[in-house]
């Protein structure tokens, strides 16, 4: 299940929420949500902040990741639009490496949300 909601409006920031396994055609259907969503956040201002809740789930296949990478991640609208991204992870070892390797003033790695909204509230 992907899930998408605006969880703040000043400023603005984005959840989205990534759980459970999903197929290629449930991940698109999250998408076009989460891209509904962006949309109407950025209808008064353009950019806004993003969490990514990242901790429990799983592409059924390559085809479902894809679908998610090519139509989320490479969006204009999210491309264009954010300007801090807070990914939230399990607390293990290929996490503690992407933060290690990823991480720079405007992309922060935290392991519970509540840390990570705090972050882009005060950013």
């Amino acid at each position: 299940m992907i899930e998408t909601s605006i969880i703040s409006e000043d400023p603005v920031i984005v959840l989205h929420v990534l759980q459970g396994s999903f197929t290629k055609e449930e991940a698109k259907l999250g998408i076009d949500s989460a891209i509904s969503v962006i949309e109407h956040a950025t209808s008064i201002i353009r950019t806004f902040s993003l969490i990514v809740d990242a901790r429990n789930y799983i592409f059924n296949d390559i085809d479902a990741h894809k679908v998610w990478s090519l139509n989320f991640k490479e969006n204009p609208l999210v491309i264009d639009g954010v300007i801090r991204a807070a990914i939230v992870g399990s607390d293990e070892p290929k996490f503690h490496a992407e933060k290690e390797n990823m991480e720079s003033t405007t992309l922060k790695f935290f392991t519970d949300c509540q840390t990570a909204i705090a972050w882009l509230e005060n950013a």
